[in-house]
């Protein structure tokens, strides 16, 4: 069918910008023409090629020890960050229901390789922040979402009350709340103060 949509799929596909007819394997033409994708995610199996059984879901029991080397899949972790892509591997569990011994140890060893360099990165030194930024204790995106009679659903908000919105917050030794204002009317905690009716 015409491409439609926000999300570029790129099955058995490999990380690239978004747009990049070369990255996609079956949607080359949608994505090198198509200007509505927003984001694009490749996927393809922990299993490389392999002759006999399946490739999505589980194999055979000859082909236990076939799997993808942590390297790649690292690698295509690395350049999925890079390009802004999503990463989804697929992973078939075997007959009793448990993803097999050697995708296992394959994504602990992924797991630590990224460990590593996230470890090696220089951080931000946090009493280089600004005073203002010292002095917050907590931030929190407010979408509003939440139980009946205190919080209110999106375009409910006037059926939120703010002492139990306040208290809410204050119990988890928040102090400073950002919310949209679209979607609030004034019974937001900013610095112990609600914000302005809007």
């Amino acid at each position: 069918g015409e491409p439609a949509g926000r999300l570029c799929l790129r099955e058995m596909g490999r990380p690239g910008k978004l747009g990049d007819k070369n990255a996609t394997k079956y949607n080359k033409d949608a994505e090198g023409a198509f200007e509505g994708y927003h984001v694009a995610e490749f996927t393809y199996p922990i299993l490389p090629k392999h002759k006999g059984g399946a490739m999505w879901f589980y194999s055979l029991p000859k082909h236990d020890n076939l799997c993808h080397p942590a390297s790649k899949v690292f690698k295509d972790y690395q350049d999925a960050m890079k390009y802004g892509n999503i990463f989804s591997i697929n992973i078939g569990p075997n007959y009793a229901g448990k993803i097999r011994d050697i995708d296992v140890k394959t994504l602990k060893q992924v797991g630590e390789m990224i460990r590593a360099e996230n470890s090696a990165q220089p951080k931000a030194k946090f009493d280089d922040a600004p005073a203002e930024v010292k002095d917050i204790k907590a931030y929190c995106l407010d979408f509003n979402w939440g139980r009946p009679r205190q919080f209110a659903r999106p375009g409910n908000w006037k059926n939120a009350d703010p002492a139990a919105h306040v208290a809410w917050y204050k119990a988890m030794g928040v102090n400073v709340i950002q919310t949209f204002c679209v979607s609030c009317n004034g019974y937001a905690w900013y610095k112990n103060g609600f914000v302005p009716e809007q």
